[in-house]
């Protein structure tokens, strides 16, 4: 009894053994000829055929062959619904890993020139409150994730400097210092109420302006390491690793305490597209270049703090010298004489002209504003 009611189920009257085989060919030729609904595969349409060929199934049959048809996936997309949302899902993600970060979309500019003249929008721009956004911007996007070599690229070199080692240790632990002889060191300043701590902003400038992008990292460094007089080891925590230890000693012989021998340990991961790109070899190179700058840098600068009288004095003179890095400026814009080795400018003068292009823009001008402010004297 069993046998014969699935046979009624299936094709709607009692048969026996070869009549069922014989109308199971008939219904699955009659599909075969049949032609395949759009969007169906012929699976589905012997399946169909045969539960509408002119039999009436059961309510129960109808519900399964209506799940059925809803489980197989349409022959037009090898991928179900869920795997379909699944992949779009993934694309998206690799599209946002590989834009740029932290940078302002063009929506932005759209955004606030909408209902305004050329005029106005300009006037916008120029405004301390658009300053102050796009510096908040800045702030935010500076910390991007960026890609940095696998391989720690170490250096090392000494100077000789006619300073004592308490002065050439007070300079490696004064940020405003700090800026004047590290190459291409922007900013430096301490943060969060304490003097181990400090932000700092650092420009790279590899081969020439104009075929090589400048680099710009930016880091939090801490001190992990202070020996008073001795020692100081900086060690970046976030942004660009990198790291510097600056020892000093007495000079051969020891006879006079006013000068020292400085030896400065520098480490670091190298931008990993720029070390790619260029070879890391290469950019190593240019590194100890920069490294052999800092040294010449830092032994005339604490020179002249030790002839001022200390780092006191020195502050107090107000017009102590500025050292520039020729990669800082530009060429072609007339400041050529800013780019010549050794270069510095009255720290003074660069706050009046400073000041002056403040008033006229309504920001904090860039360095190369200063300098042409300077050069029109």
């Amino acid at each position: 009894r069993r046998a014969r009611r699935i046979d009624t189920t299936r094709f709607g009257s009692p048969t026996s053994a070869g009549t069922t085989s014989a109308t199971m060919r008939a219904v699955a030729a009659a599909a075969a000829r049949a032609p395949a609904p759009r969007g169906f595969s012929p699976r589905r349409a012997a399946s169909r055929n045969a539960s509408q060929g002119g039999i009436a199934g059961t309510p129960r049959r109808r519900a399964e062959s209506a799940r059925i048809l809803r489980a197989v996936a349409s022959a037009s997309d090898p991928l179900s619904a869920s795997e379909r949302a699944e992949f779009d899902l993934l694309r998206r993600a690799e599209a946002l890993a590989s834009s740029r970060r932290g940078e302002p979309s063009s929506s932005s500019t759209a955004a606030l020139s909408e209902g305004m003249t050329p005029d106005e929008a300009r006037a916008a721009q120029l405004s301390s409150e658009y300053a102050a956004a796009q510096l908040a911007v800045s702030i935010e996007g500076g910390f991007a994730p960026k890609k940095y070599a696998n391989v720690l690229s170490e250096f090392e070199g000494e100077v000789d400097v006619d300073a004592s080692p308490e002065t050439c240790y007070a300079l490696w632990n004064d940020p405003s210092f700090l800026t004047r002889f590290v190459p291409g060191l922007e900013t430096c300043s301490f943060v969060g109420g304490a003097d181990t701590f400090a932000e700092c902003d650092l420009y790279y400038q590899f081969g020439d302006a104009r075929t090589h992008e400048l680099e710009r990292l930016r880091f939090m460094t801490n001190a992990v390491e202070r020996v008073p007089n001795q020692k100081v080891h900086w060690q970046s925590t976030d942004g660009f690793p990198c790291g510097v230890a600056a020892s000093f000693s007495a000079a051969a012989g020891g006879s006079d305490a006013r000068k020292c021998v400085a030896t400065i340990e520098f480490y670091c991961h190298l931008p990993f597209e720029l070390a790619k790109r260029e070879g890391a070899m290469k950019v190593s190179l240019d590194v100890e270049e920069r490294l052999a700058q800092c040294l010449g840098n830092f032994a005339a600068l604490a020179a002249e703090v030790q002839r001022a009288g200390g780092m006191q004095a020195m502050r107090e003179s107000g017009d102590d010298d500025v050292f520039l890095d020729a990669d800082v400026v530009p060429a072609g814009f007339g400041l050529d004489a800013f780019r010549e080795e050794g270069a510095s400018v009255s720290a003074r003068a660069m706050r009046e002209a400073a000041e002056k292009v403040r008033a006229r823009v309504g920001r904090t001008p860039f360095t190369v504003e200063v300098l042409k402010e300077l050069a029109k004297k």
